[in-house]
């Protein structure tokens, strides 16, 4: 009986050695999932980010063309 009792007890233990390694994996694979579910908001604020620049840039642009052509005209 007591022979029994050790090989299960071995058992017990080599089933939580392989609960461990299987929690350890299952940690990684979230972090990788949760690195891959941020990717596309991080995607949409750096569109965001070239649009509201390429916005500014057209605005500030027509109004140096308009500035210039404006000082042009009073030149002449």
């Amino acid at each position: 009986m007591s022979e029994t009792m050790v090989q299960l007890v071995e058992e017990v233990k080599h089933t939580n050695e392989n609960v461990c390694a299987l929690d350890e994996k299952i940690d990684s694979m979230d972090a990788r999932v949760d690195v891959m579910e941020r990717a596309p908001a991080e995607d949409v604020k750096k569109y965001k980010s070239v649009a509201v620049t390429a916005i500014i840039s057209t605005i500030s642009t027509a109004l140096a063309i308009g500035l210039v052509s404006m000082i042009a005209q009073y030149i002449k």
